[in-house]
């Protein structure tokens, strides 16, 4: 039983007897009474008050000289923020035959009257005034909890892994022939498993009002037309044998095409499906694939597309104007003089003078494991053993927002700096067209169309603009977001290397070892490798 307190009104004043706890109850504090003398408007001594806790003997410790009219019996009421529970704190009447006492049907009208009646606990209240246990919390309405729902969910019997990486071999090498990347599928074969969102169900408050759940999230399986999806749309199969990729949400299966070299003898190659050469892509010449592209000898000048993965197993020189495009993860031995952009992560044992843009992670690791002379970025970081050279190759590394978010921007503001020039090139002549209007003059035919027209053509330029400004700066606000993203170096960044996270930048103009590049309290700050 906790211990309690308890008004007593004697000739020599006014004051309160504090008794102990029993069987481990909570002890009465100085805070207690006194929130309950502050609430009634009591004048008290702090020190008496604080004496009769102290001593918390039952006796008798005036605090006032004061004698006040008694005090009946009487409770706090405490209702939980989310509205699911009401507690009753009771306190005893003053002592003797003077302080007056509640009943429980005065408790429970009380109740009515503040609007609780759901989940009333009657038997509890009626259990109190049966044995009083003064100053212990007591559940007089308690609700119905929310039963939360749960988001919809697809289990995917494939690697669907947007930050898959080849594995480090033994000696330090990168081991580029079992990937497990491009994923081989039979017909028939189960790739995606839905299982449904649960909406939950509602709660009920103590006013008797409904309490919603969270909404959850709501999925369907999505494939392309070599799948199959079940009569329950809980199943998701192959509908043929080939390579089996995951694209923006949309499982997609592919035939595999085939072919020794792509060169003069076969043109470019466009395959609706995945594609695997056996030999080299030549220069100048094209790939694009619906599925996958792998090439097991090397990539020259050449261009390669795929909406799925593409993995070279020895690598590309581009020449200045290869290119390697993937919906998915890129995986190559080398990138030199190329650019390459992926959906997912791009995997390499070196990367030199070439622009390399990854919606993940770039990972450049092996034996030699650099960065050098390229401009390269990710979503979400990029690891190397060594940034720039010796040299102080020129090199540019930047996370913590989507590349292509960081170039479209370019791109806005070059278009709202062109579309300002030439607003201001028409100012005069829209000018001009307002003085004439307003003195009275009449245009002719000729006039007012090239007035329109100019009216027209400025409207647009403010169009353009002010679309613009207003994604440019939604794109500013998902760079201020990007704080976890980060730059690792296993072992060397040189001079001559810039590090961006987010819209920060620092230049890099001594060697740095074994370092994180990271964001904190606002800046970019070096932190040693975990």
């Amino acid at each position: 039983m906790n211990g309690y307190f308890q008004l007593s009104i004697t000739e020599n004043g006014t004051g309160v007897k504090v008794f102990p706890p029993t069987d481990g109850g909570k002890s009465i504090l100085t805070a207690d009474v006194r929130e309950y003398l502050d609430t009634r408007n009591i004048q008290y001594d702090i020190k008496a008050v604080d004496t009769a806790v102290t001593n918390a003997d039952g006796n008798v410790v005036v605090f006032t000289e004061a004698k006040i009219l008694p005090e009946r019996e009487s409770y706090r009421l405490t209702v939980s923020d989310d509205e699911m529970m009401a507690t009753a704190y009771f306190y005893p009447p003053s002592d003797g035959a003077q302080g007056e006492l509640m009943t429980a049907q005065e408790v429970l009208t009380d109740l009515s009257y503040k609007n609780i009646t759901y989940g009333v606990q009657k038997d509890a209240v009626e259990a109190f005034f049966a044995k009083r246990m003064y100053c212990t919390e007591l559940v007089v309405a308690e609700g119905k909890p929310v039963k939360e729902g749960v988001d919809a969910s697809i289990e995917y019997m494939f690697n669907s892994d947007l930050h898959a990486k080849p594995k480090i071999k033994e000696d330090g090498t990168v081991d580029f022939f079992n990937l497990d990347l491009i994923c081989h599928c039979q017909a028939g074969d189960v790739l995606a498993k839905l299982t449904p969102e649960d909406l939950g169900e509602d709660g009920w408050s103590i006013y008797d009002k409904p309490v919603s759940p969270q909404q959850v999230k709501h999925l369907d399986l999505k494939g392309n037309k070599n799948c199959v999806i079940s009569e329950d749309k809980l199943t998701l199969s192959a509908g043929v044998s080939g390579h089996v990729s995951l694209n923006q949400g949309e499982v997609m299966v592919s035939n595999v095409y085939t072919v020794d070299n792509v060169d003069v003898s076969t043109g470019n190659v466009k395959y609706d499906g995945s594609i695997v050469i056996s030999g080299d892509v030549d220069t100048g010449f094209e790939v694009n694939a619906t599925g996958d592209v792998e090439v097991k000898g090397s990539v020259a000048g050449a261009k390669i597309n795929a909406k799925g993965n593409v993995v070279l197993n020895r690598g590309i020189n581009g020449m200045g104007k290869g290119e390697i495009v993937a919906g998915g993860n890129v995986v190559t031995k080398y990138i030199e003089s190329a650019s390459v952009r992926a959906g997912g992560t791009v995997s390499a044992e070196s990367i030199m003078h070439s622009k390399v843009m990854a919606g993940t992670e770039i990972y450049v690791d092996g034996k030699r494991g650099f960065i050098s002379g390229s401009q390269v970025s990710a979503k979400e970081r990029i690891t190397a053993k060594t940034l720039g050279s010796e040299m102080g190759a020129n090199t540019l590394v930047e996370v913590g927002v989507d590349p292509t978010v960081k170039e479209r921007v370019k791109k806005m503001q070059a278009q709202i700096a062109d579309a300002e020039k030439k607003r201001e090139a028409i100012q005069p002549t829209l000018q001009n067209f307002m003085k004439l209007l307003k003195s009275g003059a009449k245009l002719n035919e000729q006039q007012t169309k090239f007035a329109q027209q100019t009216l027209t053509q400025n409207k647009i330029l403010e169009g353009l603009i002010a679309k613009n400004t207003a994604e440019i700066e939604r794109a500013k606000e998902l760079m201020q977001e990007a704080k976890r993203a980060e730059i690792i170096v296993n072992d060397n960044c040189y001079p001559g290397t810039t590090i961006g996270i987010s819209d920060l930048s620092m230049n890099i103009k001594a060697p740095v070892r074994f370092s994180r590049f990271i964001i904190k309290e606002g800046e970019i700050r070096i932190a040693p490798v975990n």
